[in-house]
């Protein structure tokens, strides 16, 4: 079982996860990934600039990286989409 600790990193003086709809889309993402990929979330947390991952796997058929890179690839179309953009 792989264990995979990840921080998401906006640059300096960026901030992101600060409305409910950003944290409940992304949120939404993440949950879907480690369903999809056989990955248990132990812990995640989104901060304003940043969010932090300790993810498991739960089989040998888990896919950590896997979650991670989806999970990065759907926020980052749907931030893009909704133009909600760092704000300084």
């Amino acid at each position: 079982m792989a264990l995979a600790i990840s921080v998401v990193a906006l640059p300096f003086g960026r901030h992101l996860f600060v409305s409910d709809i950003v944290f409940q889309e992304n949120e939404k993402f993440l949950l879907t990934e480690i369903k999809r990929f056989f990955v248990e979330a132990e812990v995640y947390l989104f901060m304003p600039d940043h969010a932090h991952f300790l993810l498991r796997g739960m089989s040998e058929t888990s896919d950590v990286l896997r979650v991670m890179k989806a999970f990065k690839q759907q926020s980052g179309f749907w931030l893009s989409k909704h133009r909600h953009h760092p704000r300084p």
